[in-house]
């Protein structure tokens, strides 16, 4: 009877840690569509009018904008938030007009 008890509570421990670990997995990736004015800093982050950085998602868009003059412009992309973390990922870019 000992024997059943402790081999039943081991598949329940272990069923247990299973879910557990099922639901402790990486969480999902919010999206959410942005339209920003701003300028890349130092770091090569995108700072908004603001003063709120991000961190930007490396692409053909993102790769032109770092061989641009540093300049105010505005923006159309992707925020993208993953396990606390936040990057922006951008789609279009437009100059500011002064």
């Amino acid at each position: 009877m000992k024997r059943a008890m402790a081999i039943g509570l081991a598949l329940l421990v272990t069923a247990l840690l299973f879910t557990g670990i099922s639901w402790g997995g990486e969480q999902k990736i919010q999206e959410t569509e942005v339209l920003l004015k701003g300028a890349l800093n130092q770091q090569n982050q995108f700072v908004d009018e603001n003063g709120r950085a991000y961190d930007l998602v490396i692409n053909e868009t993102t790769a032109a904008l770092l061989n641009m003059p540093r300049q105010t412009i505005a923006i159309k992309g992707t925020l993208l938030e993953h396990n606390g973390k936040e990057h922006l990922s951008i789609t279009e870019i437009s100059p500011v007009d002064p």
